[in-house]
């Protein structure tokens, strides 16, 4: 998802041009399509910007010079900012501390905005709209954003955050979110974003203990990845501080894959209003996990994987006899059964489920009606008489390539009565 440059097709047309999306509000009275928001009269806070490209309000007589949502000082004070929401900057700007309050006032920034170090970002207090792409950079607040609502490539959050508090006027980001090995404690600033276009990547993150937010977000154009991160092939972090998965209400589909691995999670308890992932679902690896409870509305996946999760680490400690690197394997521990996915009807792709040594029910599939094709291996606590109910609970014919390979299951295993 792109938002147009000046002069250039409607997403955002220039100055004054209009979005292809719906109208955005950001607290105040909604402007339409380029117009004014609303003035506000002494002691409030100023309209933000009702539109993509829609001019902010202005701020009522008696201001001072601080950030838009402050009270109004009385008479006498400091003259406020003006926000000319019309006014652009054409072209990549990278901010510094001798380059900032060039931009004070500026709504549109037609082109990528990266910050170079940690600097006083409250200059930037008017911008509405970033056309390209945002990079955090070494800002370790982000305090001035705070009217930010589209951002129409993508957002890059750096290590130096660990909190994203000032970014709750987003709505729309339409490329990536991708915050991967950053100090984050917590993602509640991006609680009003409704639209991600590309992928949502929120891996690697040490300090994150619980991801509990995403409450407007309707969809995800590309993937949704929760788990390891590998800066190198040898140079991973995981994600092992996190244990709650909640929020996501309002996520209806995804249409990437959505990978869930690597991770202490015990419970998923978010996605209870998703019904569909184009790509692959995959739950691989999460040591402590033990009940999918949170994607009882699911209803189609490209492809199920439910397995483990390796990679490749450093091992290099000296010794020329030991192997500088070696594969490490991670598995889903405690999950016994697939029971959170009692509503999946159809697998387009591949059933892969592998690995798990504690699973001994599959009769979470009992409502898949169509699968591409069955892989069932080292599952040592299935019976094998699950996988045959598994098998003719699907049928013959709907199987759709006919490649079935089970192995590695319990002869001597019991299962319920039909």
């Amino acid at each position: 998802m792109t938002l147009g440059s000046s002069g250039g097709p409607p997403h955002v047309a220039g100055a004054a041009g209009k979005t292809s999306q719906p109208p955005i509000s950001s607290g105040g009275a909604s402007a339409g399509d380029g117009g004014e928001g609303a003035d506000v009269g002494e002691g409030g806070t100023p309209g933000a910007s009702g539109t993509l490209g829609g001019k902010a309000g202005t701020s009522g007589s008696g201001g001072h010079a601080g950030t838009p949502d402050e009270p109004q000082a009385g008479a006498g004070g400091e003259a406020p900012t003006r926000c000319d929401s019309t006014r652009v900057v054409t072209g990549d700007v990278d901010i510094d501390a001798a380059t900032i309050e060039s931009f004070r006032g500026v709504g549109i920034i037609d082109g990528n905005l990266s910050v170079a170090e940690s600097i006083d970002l409250r200059p930037l207090e008017c911008l509405s709209t970033v056309i390209g792409t945002v990079r955090t950079g070494r800002a370790n607040t982000l305090d001035g954003l705070q009217h930010l609502v589209a951002i129409g490539g993508d957002l890059i959050v750096a290590r130096a955050l660990d909190r994203v508090d000032e970014l709750e006027g987003l709505r729309l980001i339409g490329g990536s979110l991708i915050a991967n090995d950053t100090s984050l404690r917590n993602l509640d600033g991006f609680r009003n974003v409704r639209t991600i276009g590309g992928d949502l990547e929120l891996s690697g993150n040490l300090s994150l203990a619980t991801i509990d937010g995403f409450d407007s977000l309707v969809s995800i154009g590309g993937s949704l990845t929760i788990g390891v991160y590998c800066l190198a092939p040898q140079y991973c972090l995981t994600s092992h501080e996190l244990r709650s998965l909640r929020g996501f209400p309002l996520l209806e589909r995804v249409e990437g894959d959505l990978q869930l691995h690597t991770t202490s999670i015990e419970t998923v308890e978010a996605f209870q209003g998703l019904t569909t992932v184009g790509g692959q679902l995959r739950i691989a690896g999460n040591g402590d996990l033990s009940s999918l409870a949170g994607f009882q509305n699911l209803v189609q996946v490209g492809e199920l994987a439910v397995t483990d999760h390796g990679f490749w680490v450093d091992n290099d400690t000296g010794d020329e006899d030991e192997p500088t690197e070696v594969f490490v394997s991670y598995y889903n521990y405690d999950l016994e059964n697939l029971d959170g996915l009692s509503a999946l009807q159809a697998i387009t792709g591949p059933l892969v489920i592998a690995s798990n040594p504690a699973l001994r029910s599959l009769r979470g599939l009992a409502n898949v009606q169509r699968v591409d094709s069955v892989s069932i291996h080292e599952n040592t606590l299935i019976p094998t008489c699950e996988t045959e109910w598994l098998l003719e609970s699907l049928g013959p014919t709907n199987v759709l390539e006919g490649t079935i390979s089970i192995s590695d299951t319990d002869d001597l295993g019991t299962c319920p009565p039909p």
